[in-house]
């Protein structure tokens, strides 16, 4: 009896953290969609198409943000031209 309520208890903890690794191996979706018009905006493209900007790797856009300005980066990977506001203006378009 202890033996089958051991087993059971350490299956349960397995499922536990097999459900909790799958959970953080799922990517969330790319954030590039949600902060257009908030961190960035596409040059001269109104409605930009959503699976190309899948494509931008914004992680390392970002490190090119200023400060004070705004920057100008062409991404080649989604052939857009990508404003990067500065930190200022995301943060006043945060709130």
């Amino acid at each position: 009896m202890k033996t089958l309520l051991l087993f059971v208890l350490l299956s349960v903890c397995s499922i536990k953290a097999t459900a909790q690794t799958s959970k953080e191996q799922i990517p969330l979706e790319y954030p590039v969609q949600h902060l257009l018009g908030v961190e960035y905006e596409i040059k001269d493209v109104p409605q930009p198409d959503s699976n190309r900007l899948l494509l931008i790797p914004y992680a390392e856009l970002t490190a090119h943000r200023a400060a004070e300005v705004d920057v100008e980066i062409f991404d080649p990977s989604s052939n857009y031209t990508i404003v990067l506001y500065s930190n200022l203006k995301c943060q006043l378009n945060k709130h």
